[in-house]
């Protein structure tokens, strides 16, 4: 039974989405709501957060662009020519440029949702979304994923030039191409793997934990002003609900 239903049976999953809750950890409760005039009102937060909101857009734009530029990228080129060497580099500044708007992107999605949430958890709702805000742990990837942002945008640029350079150079009409594998790696190769390959496969690992790290320490945070706007919450509803509840009878 629920908490304020007037002991109506509680609807229950069915099996295919218990399954997925259990397994997934995803809730299936959510906080009350309640029509309070007070949560369509603009606040300082939601200036911060109007202002934050464009993060997001620009680091997915940047993410799909340097994941396509690095996907794209030939990957067949020499270390001991100059047009290899920028290619190389151009390479990394894309893996720099790519992790940075990953990053910039779930903090741009993740902090607003949790802070607008918790703002309309309740009566204080507002003071609740401003601890959140204010934890050292969300301010700082707040503020790294701002000033990571726009100090990519010229790592972009950079590394945008140095990658036409070596297309100019692979279109002009007397360029020649070797053919096979070039002679630096196909000696760093490991059981048939490339080495290059396997270095970068193990770099995004890597930063995929790091990636999880950064949603479970968001989400902490994030649970813990949940439950204790939960526990302030409920009981102020009880005690509200049972004094506005009339009960009209007849006058004799």
């Amino acid at each position: 039974m629920t908490e304020f239903d007037d002991g109506a049976l509680r609807p229950q999953l069915c099996a295919p989405e218990q399954v997925m809750a259990k397994a997934f950890f995803v809730g299936t409760e959510s906080l009350d709501l309640a029509n309070d005039p007070r949560f369509a009102q603009e606040s300082v937060i939601d200036k911060r957060l109007t202002a934050f909101a464009a993060l997001s857009a620009v680091s997915g734009i940047l993410l799909g662009n340097s994941l396509a530029e690095v996907n794209n990228m030939n990957k067949h080129f020499r270390l001991d020519t100059i047009d290899g060497i920028l290619q190389f580099v151009g390479l990394n500044m894309m893996f720099i440029i790519l992790i940075i708007n990953v990053i910039g992107t779930y903090v741009g999605v993740a902090q607003p949702y949790h802070v607008w949430r918790l703002s309309s958890s309740g009566p204080n709702g507002f003071e609740m979304a401003v601890t959140y805000y204010m934890n050292p742990n969300i301010s700082f990837w707040r503020h790294f994923a701002i000033n990571s942002m726009l100090r990519s945008l010229p790592l972009y640029l950079f590394s945008f030039a140095v990658r036409i350079l070596v297309k100019f150079d692979r279109g002009s009409l007397d360029y020649e191409e070797e053919e096979g594998t070039p002679e630096f790696q196909s000696r760093l190769r490991v059981a048939g793997i490339s080495l290059l390959g396997f270095v970068g496969c193990v770099f995004f690992v890597i930063v995929c934990c790091f990636m999880v790290k950064i949603h479970m320490k968001h989400e902490a945070v994030y649970q813990e002003r949940y439950k204790l706007a939960s526990g302030l919450v409920n009981p102020l509803l009880t005690k509200l609900r049972a004094k506005t509840t009339f009960r009209w009878k007849p006058d004799v």
